[in-house]
């Protein structure tokens, strides 16, 4: 059995992590919330096979708990932090100490979590000791732990008896309104498939509010488009200036376009990729669409014509991509270590790909394409595949641009719209130039009263 030291200082986090984290006869996990406790247990303990802790802790930080492991048995170790790993003072080594070691960003990468300790697994193969367990299919979650904590994206079983479970509830439907009825069965666990933890760990971004103080007003809510689930504060839309009218036409004007394109068999495949993709692949092209629709409103660009290209800008922009996680970086972070040759040289070609592919279907719009192509454009002429100046990007683009950089921030910061003002007021003298100008003038406008 491999143990896991887990240390964060966010309660409910770290009790999800351990459920998830914690399978039987595998893996067990040993959870603490400070720095102190962390040394005690690497001090007292000699069975710890690596560590995953937080930057930011009541008594310490992350750098200093991996500057005592380095001291001692030198464990493999994960940074689990909302910061950026250039933010993360005393860690500059911390990939090349080991190969095994690595940053996760909270909120968007928590599938990597289970990715490292299997990883550690693997690496630890020659020792295990629990080689019978490899046949386990299923993985049991508490039924008060699901009353907590809801996951929306997995199938759910009951298990009748050893190796016979049977499905309760399919992937999207929830299991809340049942949990009262099990319990009252004295059925104390419900089980999920090991092979469907990937998207398990998907959603702990979306079922954990970072900051609690935000938690209440500005909750995701799941938005289920054809069949599409995507996870959106709406609440959040709101502050931003986005009136009841837009989502919805909107949600209409997607609905529609994704009904057409999926008469078209390859397209189809493309729209069932990103229903199964991460959330975040998801939830920023639809969030970029709701950014987008006041400013083309203002500007006066809302003809039908116009909304059905930018939907479709939306939902394929990032088809390019081989892997939907790149989809979180920007052209800023090449340099800091956090992207391999490989990843960067994919992140950079995949705005071409798209448009390459988008160019095989006449009824998909050459507008359509030219925004595909520049959504990583910047107005310094900085940005990529083209280093398009400000002048020389579309209209339409740099409006796409715009709301793609700000549903970005969105989401990165989980909806703190205080953070957001000041991106916002960081961003806004960047875009006053060329083509990104009105623009930018037109989101400030409908953004003025965000609290």
């Amino acid at each position: 059995m491999l143990r896991i030291l887990l240390v964060d200082d966010n309660e409910d986090l770290l009790e999800v992590l351990t459920v998830l984290l914690s399978l039987e006869a595998k893996f067990d996990i040993v959870a603490c919330s400070n720095v102190s406790e962390a040394m005690n247990h690497l001090k007292e303990r000699s069975d710890i096979d690596a560590i995953i802790s937080d930057y930011n802790l009541q008594d310490g930080n992350g750098a200093e708990l991996y500057a005592y492991n380095q001291t001692q048995n030198k464990l493999p170790f994960a940074l689990f932090s909302a910061y950026l790993a250039e933010d993360c003072e005393g860690l500059d080594t911390l990939t090349s100490d080991n190969p095994l070691n690595r940053f996760i960003r909270k909120s968007v990468e928590e599938k990597k979590l289970f990715e490292f300790i299997l990883d550690i697994e693997r690496s630890k193969i020659s020792n295990a000791k629990n080689d019978d367990s490899s046949d386990q299919k299923y993985h049991r979650l508490p039924v008060s732990f699901l009353k907590k904590f809801e996951f929306k994206s997995i199938d759910y079983f009951v298990k009748l008896k050893e190796d016979h479970f049977v499905k309760i509830s399919n992937a999207g439907e929830g299991i809340s309104s049942q949990l009262d009825s099990y319990e009252s069965k004295n059925v104390h666990f419900l089980f999920v498939k090991i092979e469907d933890l990937g998207a398990l760990f998907s959603e702990v971004g979306r079922i954990l509010q970072l900051s609690k103080n935000e938690s209440a007003t500005l909750e995701e809510e799941v938005v289920t488009i054809s069949n599409i689930h995507f996870e959106i504060s709406l609440v959040a839309l709101k502050h931003l200036g986005l009136r009841r009218e837009h989502i919805e036409f909107i949600n209409k004007s997607l609905a529609t376009s994704i009904e057409k394109l999926s008469k078209n068999t390859e397209f189809k495949g493309i729209l069932e990729r990103l229903n199964q993709n991460e959330s975040l692949f998801k939830n920023h092209s639809l969030l970029t669409l709701y950014l987008a629709t006041p400013m083309i409103y203002a500007l006066g660009w809302n003809s039908p014509s116009t909304i059905e290209r930018l939907v479709h800008a939306a939902l394929f922009h990032d088809m390019g991509l081989a892997h939907p996680h790149l989809c979180e970086f920007e052209n800023q972070e090449f340099t800091n270590g956090l992207l391999s040759t490989e990843d960067e040289k994919e992140l950079k070609s995949h705005p071409v790909i798209a448009a390459e592919l988008l160019k095989k279907f006449d009824f998909i719009h050459l507008e359509t394409i030219k925004i595909v192509q520049e959504h990583h454009e910047k107005p310094d002429g900085k940005g990529y595949p083209s280093g398009l100046s400000a002048q020389h990007v579309s209209a339409l683009g740099a409006a796409f641009i715009i709301a793609h950089d700000f549903a970005h921030s969105l989401l990165k910061s989980r909806y703190d719209l205080k953070a957001f003002k000041f991106y916002l007021a960081e961003k806004k003298g960047f875009y006053q130039i060329g083509q990104y100008k009105r623009c930018i003038e037109a989101f400030l406008q409908i953004s003025s009263q965000i609290k």
